[in-house]
Formats: C-alpha cells, sequence, structure tokens
C-alpha cells in the first residue's frame, strides 16, 4: 500500500508541474503602427493602416487622388470597406481598396499601373492622412 501511495504522489506532482507550465501569461500584442510611416510596399501595392473611421477615409482618399490629377473612374463601397479606380493622365491605372478591420482602424492598399509606382503610392498616402488630420 505504501508503494502505490508514493506512486500516486509522484503522479499528482507531475500532473501539477505540467499543468503550471501551460498557465502562464499572455502578453496583448502592440497594436500595430498607423500611417505613412508604417507602410508596407511589396509587389507593386502600398498598404497602410490609417487610424480613422472608413467614413473619413475613404472620403480624404479620393480627395487624395483628385489632387494628385488622378481622374475617379470607378467608387464602391458599403460599411465594411470599398474600392476607389481611376487613372492617370497618362492612362495609367490606379486603384485604392480600404478594408476596416475594426471601426476605427482602416487598411488602404494602394496600387498604381501593373507593376506599381512606389513613390506616388507614398504621395497619395501622405496625402490621406494630411486630410485626416484636419
Amino acid at each position: 500500500m505504501r508503494k502505490r501511495t508514493g506512486s500516486a504522489f509522484t503522479f499528482f506532482l507531475l500532473l501539477a508541474v505540467f499543468v503550471a507550465q501551460g498557465c502562464v501569461t499572455v502578453e496583448r500584442p502592440p497594436s500595430p503602427p498607423f500611417g505613412t510611416e508604417a507602410a508596407i510596399y511589396s509587389q507593386g501595392k502600398l498598404q497602410v493602416t490609417f487610424a480613422d473611421t472608413l467614413f473619413r477615409t475613404f472620403g480624404a482618399a479620393r480627395a487624395a487622388l483628385t489632387d494628385n490629377d488622378i481622374v475617379i473612374n470607378n467608387v464602391q463601397h458599403d460599411m465594411y470597406g470599398g474600392t476607389i479606380e481611376g487613372n492617370k493622365k497618362d492612362g495609367t491605372s490606379v486603384s485604392l481598396v480600404l478594408q476596416a478591420k475594426k471601426p476605427d482602424m482602416i487598411v488602404t492598399t494602394i496600387k498604381i499601373g501593373t507593376f506599381g509606382d512606389e513613390a506616388l503610392s507614398r504621395k497619395i498616402s501622405r496625402n490621406i492622412e494630411s486630410r485626416l488630420k484636419k
């Protein structure tokens, strides 16, 4: 009987250690960086996260395209996101896709032409950001 009690004690001790290993505090991940400084340019697309509402970001994006002499051809949006399509004066296509990740966190993807134009994409992004600060 004595040997059985020792085995049971060892079993519960090991079980407690394994359970304790699984009980660790999980740190909340930091909030994502916002704005032009945190923009990611990859595969011809610039992805920027703005800390504002979809309505304000969408309006700022439309105005930013107009500021850069881009003719807007097609606009579609709902409460979760939208797209703005247009063309530069030389006929190069311009596309903005806005997606609401949260009510105040809008991920915007900007693509210029087939292969992208990083300089113009960043300029549009800066224009959007400056309009949101007003």
